[in-house]
């Protein structure tokens, strides 16, 4: 992505430097996909993987005897 592209981003999107290092890429991998897969619109989850295997630990270790946080 060129600079100004990327400063543009930064200030559009309100993101930090090291966020934009992985969202940017990130929007490329998925127009890519869209484009392989002939697709207009895309669902993106709103959590990440990080945030999805927490919750799979989580939900492992109470085994419904989740305290509610």
């Amino acid at each position: 992505m060129p600079l100004i592209a990327w400063q543009r981003a930064l200030i559009d999107w309100n993101l930090t430097p090291d966020r934009a290092d992985v969202i940017l890429p990130a929007i490329e991998i998925y127009d890519i996909a869209m484009q392989c897969g002939g697709v207009e619109k895309i669902l993106v989850p709103d959590v990440s993987l990080r945030d999805g295997i927490i919750q799979v630990l989580y939900e492992k270790a109470y085994s419904g005897n989740a305290p509610h946080i």
